[in-house]
């Protein structure tokens, strides 16, 4: 997830300023950063890092003129500071929290067992043994797993694969990987 995409802070055009009588020239700005702080913590889908990447850019946003670009990204790198070893910790926020794309078949073999599974098409569903002395209920429950089980559902073998075919997909130019199990070689 993307702080930048997370932020809502919506800058309006100036307007004209009016001189209160207790020296604030514009809008409450305290109250803006509030309501913007709230919607950051409210947000779950942040976490720590993000929220202080957020943080730092409503209160840039808030604080420094709207139209001077260079003292915003400066109150942004004031506001995180840096880190242990003199490096900035924006550079190292932003980085960490940009969106990657990993394909599916460049992930490693152990993150998801899916990936290594035998996909060659079942011809019939899969239904496991039933063990001596179950009962109506559980062998009724048994059938309902059977029936959600991912191997009926997805129409595959579902074995442990031992052997893969590499599939070059010609629109894309990707690689797409094809796992069977020893009977299915």
């Amino acid at each position: 997830m993307s702080a930048l995409h997370l932020a809502e802070v919506h800058q309006a055009p100036p307007g004209p300023k009016r001189k209160r009588k207790d020296g604030d020239g514009g809008g409450s700005r305290g109250d803006r950063f509030y309501q913007d702080a709230q919607r950051i913590y409210a947000d779950g889908r942040a976490d720590a890092d993000t929220r202080a990447l957020l943080l730092a850019f409503a209160y840039a946003v808030v604080t420094a003129p709207p139209d001077d670009a260079v003292a915003q990204w400066t109150l942004i790198r004031q506001a995180l500071g840096k880190t242990r070893t003199y490096g900035e910790r924006l550079d190292k926020l932003i980085r960490n929290d940009a969106p990657r794309y990993v394909p599916p078949d460049a992930q490693p073999r152990s993150y998801d067992n899916l990936l290594q599974v035998c996909a060659a098409p079942r011809t019939r569903p899969y239904r496991s043994r039933p063990w001596t002395g179950a009962t109506a209920a559980q062998l009724a429950d048994q059938a309902r797993r059977d029936e959600e089980d991912f191997r009926n559902t997805k129409g595959i073998c579902g074995d442990t694969a031992s052997e893969y075919v590499v599939e070059k997909l010609p629109d894309t130019g990707w690689h797409k990987l094809h796992y069977f199990c020893p009977r299915h070689q």
